[in-house]
């Protein structure tokens, strides 16, 4: 199955995919196989094939899916483990061969799966006006993502998802404010360019910018399109304690994704093997590693004024 061809919502988290037009239905019956008859007999020999509950086929088919994403290889050949992946996994197996499953978290299980299939959710990303959200999320995309088919449904009735090119965003301004402020501190980038960055730091420099609505949430603000607010309520600059609580929360942030990303404290630093002395908590951190939060932070007005957005105050 490609990427391309999942079409999927969650009703109280569980997915219900449609697949009219691909390939989906011959993939489900590879996985209804694998995963209720020859895995289970892989484990117990004499198990019979499992007649599954709606929530757990679905689950079922979710981690085949991204067992299938993660490793490139077929369900096919999947051990019985190799499906229960992560700390908490949502569906794995009983010595027995039964299947044990729970309820699925968003940030823990679907998000992963959601950006391993390009999927775009709508909490972040290009959509600062609130009003094009929730339009969005009731005509277009009620599960929350974006295939690209969606997507293109959504540039035409909507015409916003040029107005905040994140990729240039990470690229041009996220990662060279970082980059001067490790200049400023003396010392040298350990990449000499955006690109130049493994593919998840990348990513981390995106999440940042996709993060911009939640922190301003956070303050009490709220992001609106530059002429449409009166001048009065308009936030030209952050106070030094707006400044230090959004720096807090941007190390969160960075921490939360670390850990989701496999990474533990330790030192030295080592990208390769995901080891960073700075997992701990904001307090902790010497004033030079807070001070690149603040950075992050003194740059959104400016970011969100380069797309013609601006914070505003409530009335």
């Amino acid at each position: 199955m490609q990427p391309e061809d999942l079409h999927a919502t969650l009703i109280d988290h569980e997915p219900v995919t449609g697949y009219e037009g691909t390939d989906i239905p011959a993939s489900a019956e590879r996985y209804r196989r694998a995963v209720f008859c020859d895995i289970p007999r892989h484990l117990h020999t004499e198990a019979s094939e499992i007649r599954p509950t709606s929530l757990m086929r679905d689950l079922g088919y979710l981690s085949a899916l991204r067992y299938e994403l993660a490793s490139g290889k077929s369900i096919e050949t999947a051990l019985p483990g190799e499906l229960a992946m992560g700390i908490r996994p949502f569906f794995q197996y009983t010595e027995d061969g039964m299947p044990i499953i729970r309820r699925l978290d968003r940030s823990q299980d679907i998000d992963p799966i959601a950006h391993l299939l390009r999927l775009t959710p709508l909490d972040a990303d290009h959509f600062f006006d609130e009003r094009i959200r929730a339009f969005i999320k009731e005509r277009i995309a009620p599960s929350g993502y974006l295939d690209e088919r969606a997507r293109q449904v959504a540039q035409r009735e909507t015409g916003i998802l040029d107005d905040a090119p994140v990729d240039r965003l990470a690229r041009d301004t996220a990662y060279r404010m970082w980059a001067d402020a490790c200049r400023r501190a003396g010392r040298v980038p350990e990449y000499s360019s955006f690109e130049d960055q493994p593919e998840q730091l990348q990513a981390s420099n995106i999440d940042q910018i996709r993060d911009i609505p939640s922190k301003m949430r956070a303050l009490g603000y709220r992001i609106v399109k530059r002429g449409r607010i009166p001048e009065a309520q308009r936030v030209t600059s952050f106070s030094a304690e707006e400044i230090e609580y959004l720096a807090f929360l941007e190390h969160l942030r960075w921490c939360d994704e670390r850990i989701q990303g496999g990474w533990v404290l330790g030192s030295p630093r080592d990208d390769e093997r995901r080891i960073h002395p700075n997992l701990i908590p904001y307090d902790a951190l010497s004033e030079t590693d807070k001070e690149y939060n603040r950075v992050a932070a003194r740059g959104i007005i400016g970011i969100l004024d380069s797309m013609g957005y601006a914070v505003a105050r409530d009335s």
